[in-house]
């Protein structure tokens, strides 16, 4: 099958190689398709004149949506992927259905909001799939809002980079955590998150980066401060969403750290309680168990690596794509986190 891939592929980031949209491209391609990358926002950077740039933010759209539909007039693909993300705007969209009348349009989302995002909305709801690594409430409102079908599915993984490396002392830790600890706009919703890091740091058992102030870390250095911390958390802004869970849970499992995870509904039919990983209710159950497993390291290495192996087998981006291909050519897929609004 030929697959255009729209998305944003961070050509010019530190990032790029852990992004969705590799990930999701090498799965396609190890079920045996191939894909067309197209970088909507690098398209402008890099192959347009510095002219045609001049026209503003809607010259520069409309002209690379005319380089994208002339490159799928010619590529003739069977299957459209892209990604709802702020690179483009609905008439992208649009111009997808025009230059590939009659092909299935798939639409991803991998984070979260608490409403329906009208942006979100715009680019979902031309498509025929929308897929969204929340389950729950979640699809339920973007049907209700005039997405066709919806659809939970996983982030996948990427067992070829999410693994244990051998770090330098530098690297190690007790607990870690990845990002920030408050957003500002979302407080109410991210007072455990905050409370959690700011109670292990008065214990002086954690290390964080990206928070406010802090430098962040990208490619292989975001790889190795997982593999060199003890215990990594996975703390999402709203946890009350049926199995949603940020990137952060997969790249930590992926890379075999002991994960302590803020409990989301249904979060046992993705990993087990006390098998996969360790889930907490409240700061006080999350430092207790934090506390625990920094001295049972027997306990927590198996656990690690309990989960490390279900990631890579249940989570890896080939197995995902591969469910992401039965549910569009048979309106389902056979997995026990499968949930499907039609």
């Amino acid at each position: 099958m030929r697959i255009f891939l729209l998305d944003d592929f961070k050509v010019d980031s530190l990032r790029r190689y852990l992004t969705f949209p590799h990930r999701l491209m090498k799965g396609m391609v190890r079920c045996g398709h191939d894909v067309f990358p197209f970088s909507y926002p690098d398209i402008p950077r890099h192959q347009m004149p510095w002219r045609s740039r001049m026209g503003g933010a809607e010259a520069v759209h409309a002209a690379t949506d005319r380089m994208m539909a002339e490159q799928i007039r010619n590529y003739r693909p069977e299957l459209i992927v892209y990604r709802a993300c702020r690179a483009y705007h609905e008439p992208t969209i649009q111009t997808l259905r025009e230059a590939a009348p009659g092909c299935t349009l798939v639409c991803w989302y991998i984070d979260l909001t608490s409403h329906v995002s009208p942006s979100i909305l715009s680019l979902a709801r031309h498509a025929d799939w929308f897929i969204s690594t929340a389950g729950g409430a979640n699809l339920t409102r973007y049907h209700q809002a005039g997405v066709r079908r919806c659809a939970y599915m996983p982030y996948p993984g990427d067992p070829d980079l999410e693994k244990p490396y051998p770090v330098e002392d530098s690297w190690k830790s007790q607990v870690l955590f990845t990002g920030t600890s408050q957003h500002g706009k979302l407080q109410e919703q991210e007072r455990l998150r905050s409370e959690v890091i700011e109670r292990l740091r008065q214990k002086n058992i954690i290390t964080t980066w990206g928070g406010k102030g802090q430098k962040k870390i990208y490619g292989m250095d975001y790889l190795y401060a997982i593999s060199g911390c003890k215990i990594a958390l996975s703390i999402n802004v709203y946890n009350e969403v049926r199995f949603y869970h940020s990137n952060r849970l997969i790249n930590s499992l992926g890379c075999g750290a002991f994960v302590l995870a803020k409990r989301v509904p249904d979060s046992e039919i993705l990993f087990q309680d006390g098998v996969h990983l360790r889930y907490f209710d409240t700061v006080e159950q999350c430092l207790e168990l934090a506390e625990y497993y920094l001295t049972h390291d027997r306990e927590r290495q198996k656990i690690a690596w309990q989960g490390m192996e279900r990631t890579h087998e249940q989570f890896n981006c080939r197995k995902i794509a591969a469910d992401m291909f039965d549910l569009i050519t048979t309106g389902c897929y056979h997995q026990p986190w499968a949930e499907i609004v039609v």
